[in-house]
């Protein structure tokens, strides 16, 4: 038989099933929030990675401008010894 009036018992579990309910957001809520933390950690990491290939990029693009223009000075220093040698 079917009673609709309301007891403390009923109040109980209802108290209990919503306090587990918001326990498990809770906790879902933490995961998420973990995660978002471990990815912004690993972002930041990835673009100070970036930074420093950045840097060692333009250190190496200016080695070869040097590299280059020592090799015209020794190019034009040949030439002009061998120009020397043939007169």
């Amino acid at each position: 038989m079917f009673r609709p009036d309301i007891s403390v018992g009923h109040l109980i579990t209802i108290g209990g099933l919503i306090t587990g309910q918001i326990r498990q957001w809770a906790v879902g809520w933490e995961k998420v929030y973990s995660t978002l933390e471990d990815c912004a950690r690993r972002l930041a990491a990835l673009e100070t990675a970036e930074r420093e290939r950045q840097v060692d990029r333009v250190s190496q693009v200016q080695l070869l401008t040097e590299l280059r223009s020592d090799l015209k000075y020794l190019r034009a220093a040949v030439e002009r010894i061998e120009a020397e040698r043939g007169r």
